[in-house]
């Protein structure tokens, strides 16, 4: 199965259509907040799911603040913009873990950072 994964495109439709471009075909599409357009955009540009939360800039838009999603069998995914757990300024990531364990995810995927990084703590992959 292949996910891709898309945050922060600030009201770009061309960075997220670069994206779909470029990745095509995959089988679903998270986009991980401040989006800052209509959400429903995203869901009629692919043939796939499509799992939108909403960012520290989608005030005005109607998106879960976080969500969580199966992505196998075995895997569950907290999907979060993270601006309200993770902060971009030297916090650590414990509040985040936290949640992600609440939920049983044994993934969460967050945006805000506009840096991407993949990180492991024992039996959770941020």
């Amino acid at each position: 199965m292949k996910i891709v994964i898309i945050s922060d495109t600030h009201g770009s439709y061309r960075k997220a259509d670069q994206v779909i471009e470029a990745e095509w075909p995959f089988d679903r599409l998270i986009h991980l907040g401040d989006i800052e357009v209509a959400p429903d955009y995203l869901p009629s540009a692919v043939d796939c799911p499509v799992d939108i939360v909403m960012g520290n800039n989608d005030y005005s838009l109607d998106l879960p603040m976080e969500k969580v999603v199966q992505l196998s069998p075995s895997h569950w995914a907290l999907l979060t913009h993270g601006h309200r757990s993770r902060s971009i300024w030297g916090g650590g990531p414990d509040k985040l873990l936290a949640r992600g364990r609440e939920f049983g995810a044994d993934i969460i995927l967050c945006g805000h950072t506009h840096v991407p990084v993949i990180e492991h703590y024992d039996e959770i992959t941020l």
